[in-house]
């Protein structure tokens, strides 16, 4: 059995009585959490403060709008000295400046005061930036427990079907986006003499792909994005980069009607280990000629042969760029320092 206040948000406004306004549910809330009202009146300004709806405290919170329930019910729990916080997925409906407040106090309630938070998301960022430990539930029942990463890494491959490993994607039946001037047909991956998907760090990788041009005389660029696990963006890259319009023919012409294939080559020791998913778009300065509406590829990448680090761990980040160092030694008079 658990001992101790739990504060619940799994549902918007939980606690909260619509007739009574925003400092009257502050103080219902705080009585059934068992504390006193000069307890609550310590907390009542903080709890105010930290919600940002000072304007509105006393409108009856029928009123409110569901981003105004989040703020509120979340500060009231936070503050009452919860041993348990139990956010749960509506904490996504706040703006972006409340959810990083919002975290913020997590993690300040959980590492500097002891307190447990008990969090309920899909957000792969949020869960990777605030959590030790993970627990994966599938149809009600627990699927897997473990670190962060690791457990993420197991949703992704299970449940993100569309991302699964391919070193080919036929775009007949995938939704595109755009103008509709150009075309999308297919997406590959290529190592140095064969399609694949899983590659060593050293190793480069080439994104092939292949798209017709419906529109005599369009002006295309296209670009391929990687995202990390946590589908945050890694880095985009275009074949108007600098280092591609000295190869590439087509580089700010007019394209003739037809089918094209362009090729990005991601150096080898470029991205460190772990998975990445891949995506593109073809356009030209703002004209949007065809997107894909998320990732389609995903990229496996290992250090199976120790090609950087020879360290017995993990290389912490995403990216494993060699990059150069010098280390010289300087010769001094001690005495100069004393």
């Amino acid at each position: 059995r658990i001992k101790g206040r739990v504060a619940s948000l799994i549902a918007v406004g939980t606690g909260f009585h619509h007739e009574l306004t925003g400092r009257e549910n502050i103080y219902l809330n705080g009585s059934i959490f068992g504390l006193r009202k000069f307890e609550i009146d310590q907390r009542f300004d903080e709890i105010v403060n930290f919600s940002g709806i000072e304007q509105f405290i006393d409108t009856p919170v029928k009123r409110f709008s569901s981003g105004m329930y989040i703020r509120l019910g979340f500060a009231v729990a936070a503050h009452l000295d919860p041993d348990i916080l139990i956010v749960d997925e509506v904490l996504a409906a706040g703006d972006a400046e409340f959810q990083k407040k919002a975290l913020g106090k997590m993690k300040n309630v959980s590492n500097n005061e002891g307190r447990t938070i008990l969090f309920v998301s899909h957000n792969m960022k949020s869960i990777s930036n605030l959590c030790n430990e993970v627990v994966l539930l599938n149809n009600g029942q627990i699927d897997n427990i473990g670190k962060p990463q690791e457990i993420i890494r197991s949703y992704l491959e299970k449940n993100h079907n569309k991302k699964s490993f391919f070193t080919e994607i036929n775009m007949s039946k995938i939704s595109q986006d755009g103008n509709g001037s150009v075309t999308i047909q297919k997406i590959g991956l290529m190592g140095q003499h064969s399609p694949k998907y899983v590659f060593d760090v050293s190793e480069r990788i080439i994104v092939q792909t292949d798209y017709y041009n419906h529109v005599n005389g369009n002006r295309l660029c296209v670009y391929v994005l990687v995202q990390n696990e946590n589908e945050e963006i890694l880095f985009a890259s275009g074949n108007l980069d600098s280092l591609s319009i000295a190869k590439d023919e087509w580089f700010n012409k007019p394209y003739p009607v037809g089918l094209y294939q362009t090729c990005c080559i991601i150096p080898g020791n470029f991205l460190n280990a772990g998975n990445y998913f891949i995506s593109v778009t073809v356009q030209h300065d703002v004209n949007q000629h065809a997107a894909l509406s998320g990732p389609v590829l995903k990229i496996k990448i290992t250090d199976e042969l120790g090609s950087i680090s020879e360290l017995n761990q993990d290389w912490p980040g995403y990216m494993r760029k060699k990059i150069h160092w010098e280390t010289k030694s300087l010769l001094y008079n001690k005495k100069s320092f004393n």
